[in-house]
C-alpha cells in the first residue's frame, strides 16, 4: 500500500543521556512495516555521544527531525516539547531504551481506524532488564478497559468508559502501559498535556492517560509487539507474582491517593465531556463524592482484611 493512503503518525522520543540503548530504539522505529511517520527526538541536553547517535540518523532519514535544548529543562518539559511539535492526527511517545516489533504502528493504526470511539490502542508488552533478559510479560489488564459492547451498556456512559475502569484499576496491574500505545491528539486540547500534572507529587504520568481517556476509549490487541526496558523495577509492576501486606498497601493507598487527586484537579473537564457520559454537573458532583467514599473505604476494608487474617494465623 502506497504510504500515500496512510494516516502520517508522529513519534516523540525524549532523550538525555541514552547513548547505551538509543541505537536499538531508533533502528526499532526505522525498521517499522508502517512506513508514513515521522520521528521527533528531543535531546535533554545530554552529556553523552546522544547528539552523535541523533545526527547520524537524522542524516540518514528525512523522516527525522532531531532537537537538542540548550539546558535540560526536566523530563516533563520533554515529553511535553514532542508533544507540541506533532501536527497529526495519530501520536505515540517513545522511551530512549525499549524495542518495537516492525508490526507495531501498523497494528495499533489497524485498531483506531476501526473504532471510532477508540483514543488509545496498545498491545501486549514484554518486560527486559539492562541485559536483555526476560522478567516478565505484562497484560495492562488486557481487555477489561475496554467498553461493553452490549445493547445495554454501550452508550458512552461513564461507568462503561475506560476512563472509569483505568482509574480505579491498581497500580500493581501495570496501567501504566497506556502511555506506550498510539492515540488521537486531535481530539482533545494537549497544550498543557504533561505540564499541568508535573507539580504532583507522584503518579502524573497515570493522571496523564486518565486525561486522554475522558476523550475516549482504550482498545487493546492481545499480542506482544514491544519490549519495555525496567530499570529496577521501576516500572512498580511487580515482576515477583507475591503481594506482602505491605505491597497490598501500598498499591490500594497509590490507587486512592490518584483518585483523590483526579476528583479535586480534574473533575471539572469531565463535565466539559457531558455529551459524551451523558451526566449532568450535580450528577456529576453527587458521582464523585460516592466515588471518593468508595475508594477510601475500600482502602480501609482491603488494610483491615489483611490484619484479621493476620491474627487468625497467629492464633493457629
Amino acid at each position: 500500500m502506497s504510504s500515500t493512503k496512510l494516516p502520517l503518525v508522529t513519534i516523540g522520543l525524549p532523550v538525555f543521556n541514552g547513548e547505551a540503548f538509543l541505537d536499538r530504539a531508533i533502528q526499532s522505529l526505522l525498521n517499522q512495516e508502517f512506513y508514513n511517520f515521522k520521528l521527533i527526538i528531543a535531546d535533554n541536553c545530554s552529556t553523552d555521544n546522544t547528539s552523535l547517535i541523533c545526527k547520524k540518523y537524522s542524516e540518514k532519514d528525512s523522516r527525522i527531525e532531531y532537537f537538542r535544548h540548550i539546558e535540560n529543562r526536566g523530563a516533563s518539559y520533554n515529553f511535553q516539547f514532542v508533544l507540541d511539535q506533532a501536527k497529526t492526527e495519530y501520536f505515540m511517545w517513545a522511551n530512549h531504551d525499549d524495542y518495537w516489533f516492525p508490526n507495531f504502528i501498523k497494528e495499533l493504526v489497524s485498531i483506531l481506524d476501526a473504532n471510532n470511539d477508540c483514543i488509545i490502542a496498545f498491545p501486549l508488552s514484554r518486560y527486559i532488564d539492562e541485559e536483555g533478559h526476560f522478567l516478565k510479560q505484562n497484560s495492562c489488564l488486557s481487555k477489561t478497559l475496554q467498553p461493553s459492547h452490549s445493547e445495554k451498556w454501550f452508550n458512552n456512559s461513564l461507568r462503561n468508559s475506560s476512563f472509569y475502569k483505568f482509574l480505579f484499576a491498581d497500580i500493581s496491574s501495570g496501567k501504566l502501559d497506556l502511555s506506550y500505545g498510539l492515540f488521537r491528539k486531535n481530539k482533545f486540547n494537549n497544550s498543557n498535556l504533561v505540564s499541568k500534572w508535573e507539580d504532583i507529587l507522584w503518579g502524573g504520568d497515570i493522571l496523564i492517560i486518565a486525561e486522554i481517556l475522558m476523550h475516549g476509549n482504550a482498545y487493546f490487541i492481545d499480542v506482544v509487539l514491544m519490549e519495555i526496558m525496567d530499570r529496577k523495577n521501576s516500572s512498580g509492576v511487580h515482576i515477583d507474582k507475591t503481594r506482602n501486606f505491605v505491597k497490598i498497601v501500598k498499591d490500594t493507598l497509590s490507587t486512592v491517593y490518584l483518585i483523590n487527586i483526579w476528583a479535586t484537579r480534574g473533575h471539572s473537564r469531565l463535565f466539559e465531556l457531558e455529551s459524551r457520559f451523558q451526566i449532568s454537573k450535580l450528577n456529576g458532583y453527587f458521582f464523585i463524592i460516592y466515588q471518593l467514599l468508595k475508594s477510601n473505604f475500600r482502602m480501609l476494608k482491603v488494610i483491615l482484611k489483611e490484619i484479621f487474617n493476620r491474627l487468625l494465623l497467629r492464633r493457629q
